[in-house]
C-alpha cells in the first residue's frame, strides 16, 4: 500500500470511527464500503448508501424484533486472504438509458445473537459472502428525474434537492442519492472455501521432501551431492504441492457446490434473470434484472415485516397474511421464473422467491429455508422505477398526496389506489 492509499485509508478511518468497522473501510468501491460497515453496527444504526426499499424493510424488521420482546447484535468479520472482486461479478451492467448496475461481494464470518431480557438465547455464527448490487447514474439527465425527497417525501427534481427541497428546506447532494445500493444478500461459504491453501502447500511440501528425501537416502545412502540436490527436491515438492492442493480444492469446489446448491438457491435460478429481461424489455427498453430483483425482494421483506400486510398496497391479494412469528428473512440468491403472462393491460409473473427464515416459536428460535411461491404484476405502461422511493403519490380522486405504499385507498376521499399501475406488486404469496 503507497502513502497515498494510507492517507486515503486514514481519512476514511477518522471519518467513519464511530460507526463502522475498521477492516471494511479497504473494501475499494466507496459505496459497499459503507453499506457493509453500517450493517455490521445494525440495529444500531440505519444501513448507508441503500435504496428507500430497504431502509422501509431495516426499519420494520426493527420493530418486529423489538415487537417479540428481542434484541438482535450483528457482527460482520472480513477475511483477510479473502477475494474481494473478480471480474464477473464487477462488470457493469448498462440499461438501454442512463444508469447501470454493478455488483461487489466479499467473503467474512457472520455472527447474529439473539437477547431476551439480556439474556442470549439463539447464537449464528458462519462464513459467508455478501453481495450487494449498486445502481449508478451514468449520465447528468438524472437531474432532471422526480425524487421523493428523502426528509419530507415531496415528489421534486433531483436537481431542485441540490438548492433545498422547496417542501421542508431539506438540502441534498447528488452523492446521497446516487449509487446506491438496490440489493444484497449472503450465501453460506462452503467448506472447502474455508480451508487456507498457503497451509496446506507448506504442510505438503515438508511431508513430500521428506518422503522423497527419505526414499532416496535409504536407496542411494546420504552424500554431499544429495544434500546439494535436495534444494531442487524441495523445489519441485513445492510446485507438485501446489498442483496437487489446486486439484483438490477445484475438485472439492465442485462437489460440495452441487451437493450444496439446494441449501441456497437451485442452479435452474441462473437462467432466470435472460429470460424475465428479454420479456420486460419489450414494455420498458430501460428494464434490468438486477434492479428488478432488489424491487422484488423488498416488497418481499416489507410484506413479511408489516403488522398489518392486507393494508398495504404493494400486496394485493385476498389472502389474509400473518408472518408475525417470522424474526428474519433473509434472501439467498435466487429466484425462478414459473411462468408469465398477460392480461388486459397488466403483466403477470409467477416466481418462485428463496428465502432464509428464522422464527420464534414458544421462546425458541429455528431456521429453516422457504421457497415463496409468488405473483407479480405490473402495467405494462409502466416504466421501471429508479426514483427509488413511492412514498407520495397524488390521488386520482381528490389529488391528494399521501404514502402510496402503506395506504390502498385514499385517506381523503377513499378512492381505491392500485400501486401497479405505477410499479410492481405482489398479488399473491404461497
Amino acid at each position: 500500500m503507497d502513502k497515498q492509499q494510507k492517507e486515503l485509508l486514514e481519512e476514511k478511518r477518522k471519518q467513519y470511527k464511530d460507526e463502522t468497522k475498521e477492516e471494511w473501510l479497504n473494501l475499494k468501491n466507496e459505496t459497499f464500503a459503507k453499506f457493509a460497515s453500517s450493517i455490521y453496527d445494525w440495529p444500531n444504526q440505519e444501513p448507508r448508501k441503500v435504496s428507500e426499499g430497504i431502509k422501509r424493510t431495516f426499519r420494520l424488521h426493527k420493530e418486529r424484533i423489538k415487537n417479540n420482546g428481542l434484541e438482535i447484535k450483528t457482527k460482520l468479520e472480513t477475511t483477510k486472504d479473502a477475494v474481494e472482486t473478480s471480474p464477473i461479478f464487477t462488470k457493469k451492467k448498462k440499461g438501454l438509458g442512463h444508469y447501470e448496475n454493478q455488483t461487489e461481494y466479499k467473503a467474512g464470518h457472520k455472527t447474529v445473537e439473539y437477547y431476551k431480557d439480556g439474556k442470549l438465547i439463539k447464537k449464528y455464527k458462519n462464513p459467508f459472502i455478501l453481495y450487494a448490487n449498486i445502481v449508478n447514474t451514468t449520465t447528468d439527465e438524472i437531474l432532471s428525474d422526480t425524487y421523493n425527497c428523502p426528509n419530507c417525501s415531496s415528489p421534486v427534481k433531483v436537481e431542485e434537492l441540490t438548492d433545498g427541497c422547496p417542501y421542508c428546506h431539506t438540502r441534498f447532494s447528488i452523492s446521497d442519492m446516487y449509487p446506491v445500493v438496490n440489493n444484497y444478500y449472503d450465501i453460506n461459504r462452503t467448506k472447502t472455501e474455508e480451508l487456507e491453501p498457503q497451509k496446506l502447500i507448506k504442510i505438503l511440501t515438508v511431508l513430500l521432501t521428506i518422503l522423497f528425501f527419505s526414499y532416496i537416502c535409504i536407496k542411494e545412502g546420504f552424500s554431499i551431492s544429495l544434500l546439494l540436490s535436495s534444494i531442487i527436491l524441495i523445489f519441485a515438492c513445492y510446485l507438485m504441492s501446489t498442483i496437487l492442493v489446486g486439484m483438490f480444492m477445484i475438485l472439492g469446489l465442485i462437489i460440495e457446490g452441487i451437493t450444496e446448491s439446494g441449501k441456497n438457491a437451485p442452479i435452474s435460478t441462473k437462467f432466470t434473470p435472460k429470460k424475465i429481461e428479454g420479456l420486460m424489455q419489450k414494455y420498458d427498453n430501460e428494464f434490468t434484472y438486477n434492479y428488478f430483483e432488489g424491487e422484488i425482494i423488498s416488497l418481499l421483506k416489507r410484506i413479511i415485516y408489516s403488522s398489518n400486510p392486507n393494508e398495504l398496497s404493494i400486496y394485493t391479494g385476498d389472502k389474509k397474511l400473518d408472518f408475525s412469528n417470522i424474526i428474519n428473512t433473509e434472501y439467498k440468491g435466487g429466484i425462478k421464473l414459473v411462468k408469465s403472462y398477460q392480461k388486459d393491460n397488466k403483466i403477470y409473473l409467477d416466481l418462485i422467491v428463496y428465502m432464509l427464515n428464522t422464527y420464534i416459536e414458544n421462546g425458541k428460535i429455528d431456521s429453516k429455508p422457504y421457497p415463496y411461491k409468488i405473483t407479480v404484476c405490473r402495467n405494462i405502461n409502466a416504466k421501471q422505477d429508479y426514483s427509488f422511493s413511492v412514498e407520495k403519490i397524488a390521488c386520482a380522486g381528490c389529488g391528494a398526496s399521501f404514502d402510496g405504499e402503506s395506504k390502498n385507498k385514499c385517506p381523503y376521499c377513499g378512492n381505491p389506489f392500485n400501486l401497479s399501475d405505477y410499479d410492481f406488486t405482489i398479488e399473491e404469496i404461497k
